[in-house]
């Protein structure tokens, strides 16, 4: 397969196997092995969210999971988050479809879509800093939702996003 016709035969630290699976587009392939290395690190899905419902709306915050290391924008707890942090959100094949709120520069989203990565994604440039060095990630402004009270997260909000259907999980 050509790198025209697969936009991700050039990317870095994959396999044939790998590359050819992302331009399957089969979702179900992807193992979670390659699945981890496809987050970009921008760690905007770790900032809270607020649903209303009644207006069809989600308001993004910049308040992040109080587990996120605001300076690398990793995880501390990644590997035991589902049982220290329950309403974290995982992101896998099965959920994505339905979280159409993710920035359209998400290499899960991207994928989903058959679309190339951005040109600041580790796996083109390398570098795990760069998505940082492009303002992507929240580095830099987010702030830690520790003890901060859920009344006061819509002092907080810096986004809304339209949502015509709401139908998929959040960080509260």
């Amino acid at each position: 397969m050509s790198s025209k016709m697969n936009p991700y035969a050039e990317l870095r630290g994959l396999t044939a196997d790998e590359k050819s699976i992302l331009a399957s587009g089969d979702l179900e392939r992807i193992g979670p092995e390659l699945w981890e290395k496809l987050c970009d690190g921008c760690a905007r899905c770790c900032l809270h969210k607020i649903l209303d419902p009644a207006k069809a709306v989600i308001y993004q915050t910049m308040l992040a999971c109080p587990y996120l290391d605001l300076e690398t924008c990793l995880c501390s707890i990644y590997s035991d988050r589902r049982r220290l942090a329950p309403n974290c959100l995982v992101i896998s094949p099965a959920n994505l479809a339905g979280l159409d709120w993710l920035p359209s520069t998400c290499a899960y989203r991207r994928v989903l879509q058959g679309a190339p990565l951005p040109p600041w994604h580790y796996l083109i440039t390398g570098s795990r800093q760069t998505v940082h060095r492009k303002g992507v990630s929240v580095k830099g402004f987010a702030i830690s939702a520790k003890g901060i009270a859920v009344s006061d997260y819509p002092y907080y909000i810096i986004k809304v996003i339209d949502h015509h259907h709401l139908d998929s999980i959040f960080n509260f």
